[in-house]
């Protein structure tokens, strides 16, 4: 599955330069949450539930004996970033990028499911 639809960057100006950043480099550069270099992220790709705009956010990425298990980060569920992260985690359709792994997944695409 790829996810298609036009890219609407973030509103946020610091979501778009690090997402810019971290695609450019392929997650060599921008790899952190800003301001905590000891905090790695990730990059959701979602599909916007309303626009149908493909969307991007950072996120810190949380792991377990060298597997990535979930990932968080602290947000105002009423902002703008909140509520994209909610979004695409509910989402079925998206994509994560992990310093130059990228998996999509649509769970609905899966038997049994």
């Amino acid at each position: 599955m790829t996810l298609t639809g036009e890219y609407v960057p973030s509103p946020s100006e610091w979501v778009r330069n690090q997402v810019a950043e971290y695609e450019a480099s392929d997650g060599q550069r921008a790899n952190t949450l800003p301001d905590h270099p000891e905090w790695p992220i990730v990059v959701i790709t979602s599909v916007g539930v309303k626009s149908g705009a493909l969307r991007k956010n950072p996120v810190m990425r949380v792991e377990h004996d060298g597997v990535a298990v979930s990932s968080c980060t602290v947000f105002d569920r009423h902002g703008t970033i909140g509520t994209t992260l909610v979004t695409s985690m509910s989402n079925t359709r998206r994509g994560i990028d992990m310093g130059g792994k990228r998996w999509e997944d649509d769970p609905r695409s899966e038997p049994g499911v």
